[in-house]
C-alpha cells in the first residue's frame, strides 16, 4: 500500500483572532515534532505577511496506533498580533493608568459602594484600559475588563485614603492635583517602568500653597528598585546611585505606592530627564534602564504642568 504525501490544512480561523494550522505525514515517523516545528514555521510566516508577529496559543499532536486513517499530525493555534516595541507597549499601559487615576478621583464622593465606581471607571475608560490593550496585547476582552476593574479599585481605595485623613485633589490647568494632611503643597505625577516592569520611576511635581508656581521636583525609585539593585534599607537613610552617569544623593522613604522602601531625590530638575529617551540607574552592580520615549504624551503634559500654574490656589 502506498503512502501519502505530507499535506497542510490551514491557517484557518477558528473564533475571534485564533487561527489553526496543521501538518499531516501519509508516512509514520518516529514522533510528530517535526510536524509540529513545520506547522510552526507556516504560521510564522502567515503573520509575517500581515506585518504581525505570532503568538502561539498551543499545540498538539494526534496520538498512535498510526493506522490507515489515523496518520501522524502536528497542530498549531495561533494569533497574529502587531509588533509592539516596548516603548509603544508602555505608551499604551501609561494613558491607562492615567484615566484610571484621574477618573478614581473625580467619581470618588467617598461613600458610593467601590465596585459599581470602579465599573463606571472602566467605562470612562475603555478605550484605553480596555480596547487598546486588546488591539495589541492579545488577551480577551473580558481579561482586561477585569484587571482595570481591579487596578480601579485599588485607585480609589488610594483616593478615598488621601481624603479621609485630611488630604485633598485640585484642578489646575486641567490636570490632578493631590495633597496630603500636613503637606505644604499640591503635587502632580506620572511615572514610568523598567524593560521588565518590576521597577518604577515616579517623577513629581508640586506647587506651593502660597506660590503660583512650582517650586518643587522630585523623582522617586519604587516597585522592587531596591531589590533589582541589590539593596537592603540603609539605616543612615541614604545612599548614592547614578543617574545618566551623574551620581546622586537618594533617600529611604516608605513607599506610597508600595509596601516597600522607596528612594528618592528631593529636589530634582526632572526637566532634565524627561529630555531624555533612557533614564539609566546604575550602582557598582547592577543597572536598571527607564524609557521615557514612548512617554512622550506624559512628557509634554509633565512640562507643562511643571512650567507654572496659571490658577489661584
Amino acid at each position: 500500500m502506498g503512502c501519502s504525501a505530507t499535506k497542510t490544512y490551514g491557517p484557518t480561523l477558528v473564533s475571534k483572532n485564533t487561527y489553526l494550522v496543521e501538518r499531516e505525514e501519509g508516512t509514520f515517523p518516529l514522533n510528530n515534532l517535526p510536524l509540529v516545528q513545520e506547522a510552526e514555521k507556516i504560521a510564522v510566516h502567515f503573520c509575517n505577511i500581515r506585518n504581525e508577529q505570532i503568538d502561539v496559543i498551543s499545540t498538539k499532536t494526534n496520538p498512535g496506533p498510526y493506522i490507515l486513517g489515523n496518520y501522524p499530525k502536528g497542530s498549531v493555534y495561533f494569533s497574529c498580533i502587531s509588533k509592539l516595541s516596548d516603548i509603544q507597549r508602555l505608551s499604551i499601559l501609561n494613558k491607562s493608568s492615567s484615566c484610571i487615576t484621574k477618573s478614581a478621583i473625580e467619581f470618588d464622593d467617598g461613600i458610593s459602594e467601590v465596585g459599581s465606581l470602579s465599573k463606571a471607571i472602566v467605562n470612562e475608560c475603555y478605550d484605553p484600559c480596555v480596547a487598546q490593550k486588546e488591539k495589541f496585547m492579545n488577551k480577551s476582552e473580558s481579561y482586561f475588563t477585569g484587571s482595570c476593574i481591579a487596578e480601579a479599585t485599588n485607585a480609589l481605595y488610594k483616593t478615598r485614603n488621601i481624603t479621609r485623613q485630611g488630604g485633598s485633589f485640585k484642578v489646575f490647568n486641567d490636570f490632578m492635583f493631590s495633597k496630603r494632611k500636613g503637606d505644604g503643597h499640591f503635587r502632580n505625577t506620572i511615572h514610568t517602568f523598567s524593560s521588565d516592569y518590576s521597577s518604577n520611576l515616579y517623577f513629581y511635581c508640586s506647587v506651593g500653597t502660597y506660590n503660583d508656581s512650582v517650586n518643587t521636583h522630585y523623582l522617586s525609585l519604587a516597585g522592587k528598585t531596591i531589590q533589582n539593585l541589590g539593596l537592603e534599607y540603609n539605616s543612615k537613610g541614604k545612599i548614592n546611585l547614578s543617574v545618566n552617569g551623574v551620581e546622586h544623593e537618594f533617600v529611604f522613604l516608605e513607599g506610597e505606592f508600595d509596601d516597600n522602601y522607596e528612594l528618592q531625590i528631593p529636589l530634582a530638575n526632572i526637566t532634565e530627564y524627561l529630555n531624555s529617551n533612557k533614564i539609566i540607574v546604575s550602582n557598582d552592580k547592577h543597572t536598571i534602564v527607564f524609557s521615557t520615549k514612548g512617554y512622550m504624551d506624559a512628557k509634554e503634559r509633565m512640562i507643562k504642568e511643571c512650567s507654572g500654574i496659571n490658577k489661584d490656589l
